[in-house]
């Protein structure tokens, strides 16, 4: 009799045990979850080309300081510039277009907080200017900040 209650209360602690492991482990995942969501926003990419090969990418952006590219479908897309603000995107487009590139915006979801923050704060000036060097500055240190973040 002593050895099957002793066996039941095994049993029962490893159940319990189990069990408490199986819904700690859903509570993390969930909360896990929701500080990813937190941290995630949508921003504009503006895409310039996409190209066969690296080496024609790089041929055709000699002069070009700054840019992004991201492969896709095996080929790579450049990108000249983000924004997280929709305000900035004609003065984004209408800088460009004034230096002969013609470029498409596109919508990304980033999930990097520290970039996120910073992306702001140059958002914000650039919605208070229309000095175009002040423009190709802020353009060029998004995409160094970038660079920083995602490609180190």
């Amino acid at each position: 009799m002593k050895i099957i209650n002793t066996f039941l209360t095994i049993t029962a602690l490893i159940v319990g045990v189990t069990m408490g492991l199986y819904l700690l482990g859903g509570y993390e995942k969930k909360s896990n979850l929701k500080l990813a969501s937190l941290f995630s926003e949508e921003v504009l990419f503006f895409k310039y080309k996409t190209y066969e090969n690296e080496e024609a990418m790089k041929q055709d952006l000699q002069s070009m300081e700054r840019y992004i590219y991201m492969e896709e479908e095996g080929k790579p897309t450049v990108y000249l510039a983000i924004t997280g603000e929709k305000e900035n995107s004609q003065k984004i487009k209408e800088f460009f277009e004034k230096k002969g590139y013609s470029i498409k915006e596109e919508e990304m979801t980033m999930e990097q907080e520290d970039f996120l923050n910073i992306l702001k704060q140059y958002d914000a000036v650039l919605k208070n200017t229309d000095d175009e060097a002040v423009i190709d500055a802020i353009i060029k240190q998004v995409i160094e900040k970038y660079q920083e973040v995602y490609e180190h």
